[in-house]
């Protein structure tokens, strides 16, 4: 029965109760027969032993009204006994109906029916003769006499009739409180019965399906334990099949797990989790070969022993933002190892509600910052270096064209400004390069204040208007009382970078817009928009780079690729963010958000 399926389990839970209730239904309805019958059968013998006693008064009555007739000659006498002997033959129908078709009694019906109907004849003979005139009283007693006899006869028989209707009448009660009782006894047992086959079936079937269930339930505690499951459960119902998809589930997240693990344990860079209190979780085998500490050394650690002092605090402030905001936060840092050397790293982090840890990703980037420190170096020393000797040769030729050293053609003034103009794009590039070099070791001086935005806007665009109008393109902008935290020349420098880009990607009388507005995070937004060629998606983030050019594959504008590094880079020092808006065909629209100010200031 174990194998049974479910449906099937609960028919018969239901279908067993039912099917006893219906026996004793059907031993009550037997029951309830009978004792109908039974109550019957004494109803019919006691009408019957009520009709037989009244047929034999009305006999005796009408025998007794003859009687007191004959000696008093009294017409009320006659009255009455012409009344009762119209009663007695119905009595005897009602009599013979009640008898109905019993076989054994109507032998003795017959008895009394003829008594009747002979004590009638002989009444009716002494009715009449009682009437004449010339009757003779020997005759009348006679008579009488044989009335008499009649009666004795009929009360005879009577009660030879009516005897064993006596009996069923006498055993009546008794009979009616045996099978009340036999009756509440079978209500009783039924009762009872269907109640023990419920709780037997019921055991049965739920201690089954408890058992089986709680099986299933301990290896969804395995699993989540990473333990061995119990083994497969037997039957083919659907908890049985529950337990093969629960199997088979089980067996895929193994497989998974086991990749995921592989992959985890396998990776360059350090997979961890961190606790809500700091302390790592769980540490992958990278830790060894990048900070030199095992997992087992770092499990139940603090975080902050890998992090150098002096970033203790940032980092502390970077995981707790992390955990409260429920969102990536990315942070390049520095780390010791084990054996006191730092490294770079860059840590991405995030925070998962359903398992209460951080899931960090710590990348060792030493190389590549030793790679951009050196670069950095070159590019400063190149700077420095070439600055003093093209600014004197940039002197010689301004002297050779003023003929400080002769004349000369006019061919050779020609050469001899193409090289100047060379030489001061030249001077610009390294000038750019030290001034980037500056803004990313925080080495420049920012005067930061509160300022209007509208009045920097303006003089960026008296700055670039020159270089537009020579193409007929137009700048606009719209006034605004917006009042930001900045440096104004910093981000006019901005303004300027944007600008420039602008007019140079411009078809010849294109717009520029330039937009300023305020936004929901308690930041000024300053816009920049042109009808240019556009810049592809995958370019977007690439362009603020160094020496990256905007709008790729236009070669005619010339540029170094300085400028949005260096405007990304002064935006960032005032705690702002930066970043375009464009599609190919459509133009680009840049913009950048600085602090917005706590106080207004007024036009």
């Amino acid at each position: 029965m174990i194998n049974l399926r479910l449906a099937y389990k609960g028919a018969i839970l239901v279908a067993v109760p039912l099917l006893l209730e219906l026996c004793i239904l059907s031993v009550l309805t037997s029951m309830l027969i009978r004792t109908e019958n039974e109550v019957n059968a004494a109803t019919r013998s006691q009408a019957i032993l009520s009709e037989s006693n009244k047929l034999a008064r009305t006999f005796l009555e009408a025998g007794l009204a003859m009687s007191a007739f004959n000696a008093s000659k009294k017409i009320s006498f006659r009255d009455q006994y012409s009344k009762l002997t119209g009663e007695i033959p119905g009595s005897l129908q009602q009599l013979k109906s009640l008898v109905g078709q019993q076989v054994d009694e109507q032998p003795q019906m017959a008895k009394v029916d003829r008594d009747i109907n002979d004590g009638l004849s002989l009444l009716a003979k002494m009715n009449l003769s009682i009437g004449e005139q010339n009757s003779n009283d020997f005759s009348i007693r006679h008579q009488f006499t044989d009335l008499q006899n009649i009666s004795d006869k009929l009360t005879e028989d009577l009660s030879a009739l009516v005897k064993g209707e006596q009996q069923i009448a006498n055993d009546s009660p008794e009979v009616e409180q045996r099978s009340r009782k036999e009756i509440k006894t079978w209500i009783v047992l039924g009762l009872i019965g269907s109640l023990l086959a419920s709780l037997a079936l019921a055991y049965f079937f739920s201690t089954g399906i408890s058992r089986r269930v709680k099986i299933i339930a301990e290896n969804s505690d395995r699993l989540a334990q990473n333990t061995e499951l119990k083994a497969p459960i037997g039957g083919a119902d659907e908890i049985a099949d529950l337990d093969k998809v629960f199997h088979s589930m089980a067996a895929s997240l193994n497989a998974a797990s086991e990749k995921e693990r592989a992959l985890v344990e396998n990776a360059a860079d350090i997979i961890c989790s961190i606790k809500e209190d700091g302390t790592f979780e769980r540490v992958n085998a990278a830790s060894l070969a990048i900070v030199g500490y095992a997992p087992q050394d770092l499990i139940g650690r603090p975080f902050q022993m890998l992090v150098e002092e002096e970033r203790r605090d940032s980092m502390t402030q970077l995981i707790e933002k992390c955990m409260k905001s429920k969102t990536r936060s990315v942070q390049e840092t520095q780390l010791r190892r084990r054996d006191g050397t730092e490294l770079d790293v860059v840590w991405s982090a995030l925070w998962s509600s359903e398992n209460q840890s951080l899931f960090c990703v710590i990348h060792d980037i030493t190389e590549r910052k030793k790679l951009e420190r050196l670069k950095d170096e070159i590019v400063q020393m190149v700077a420095h270096d070439l600055r003093s000797p093209l600014a004197s040769l940039r002197s010689f030729l301004q002297l050779l064209e003023q003929g400080a050293y002769g004349n000369l053609t006019e061919q050779g003034h020609k050469r001899a400004s193409t090289a100047d103009r060379s030489i001061h794009q030249l001077i610009r590039l390294l000038n750019d390069l030290l001034s980037l070099d500056q803004l990313k070791e925080a080495k420049a001086e920012f005067i930061l204040g509160d300022h209007l935005i509208s009045p920097i806007v303006d003089r960026s665009i008296e700055l670039v208007r020159s270089l537009g109008e020579s193409r007929n393109i137009t700048i606009e902008t719209a006034a605004s009382d917006e009042v930001a935290t900045c440096d104004p020349d910093r981000i006019i420098q901005v303004l300027a970078n944007l600008l420039s880009n602008s007019v140079k990607f411009s078809p010849d009388g294109g717009k520029i817009i330039v937009s300023i507005k305020g936004t929901a995070d308690d930041t000024v937004e300053i816009s920049v928009k042109d009808q240019g060629p556009g810049i592809p998606a995958s370019e977007h983030d690439a362009i603020f780079d160094r020496f990256k050019q905007t709008q790729s594959g236009k070669k005619t504008a010339g540029g170094i690729g300085l400028g949005l590094a260096i405007a990304k880079t002064i935006v960032e020092q005032h705690s702002g963010t930066i970043g375009v808006i464009s599609e190919e065909g459509n133009g680009s629209t840049f913009w950048f958000r600085l602090p917005k100010a706590k106080v207004q200031i007024a036009h």
